[in-house]
């Protein structure tokens, strides 16, 4: 991430430990090819604290990607759209617009 200059992730966030929880909360997606996880992302409902400065047009419930991230060797393939789609899919599916 630090080659596109994207410092949001660093060697305190995230640990092993957020993926565990996202794992037993049934949160966590990944996408493979070949035998091999190619994209992950953890997909709930939980909206960080500073989303309440923000200026919503409307307040509903809303799912919300966290962790998303694309293999080196996979980038370019269409795996993140493939995220972004299948968690706007996942949002309709629990009646979340």
């Amino acid at each position: 991430m630090r080659s596109y200059n994207n410092d949001q992730w660093d060697e305190n966030y995230p640990q092993e430990k957020d993926f565990i929880n996202d794992i037993q909360k049934e949160d966590l997606f990944v996408i493979e090819r070949e035998g091999k996880i190619v994209g992950f992302t953890c997909i709930n409902k939980v909206e960080p604290v500073e989303y309440n400065e923000l200026n919503w047009t409307i307040n509903e419930t809303a799912m919300v990607g966290h962790r998303m991230s694309v293999s080196p060797d996979y980038r370019r393939n269409g795996i993140g759209t493939e995220l972004m789609k299948f968690t706007d899919e996942l949002a309709l599916k629990n009646n979340v617009r």
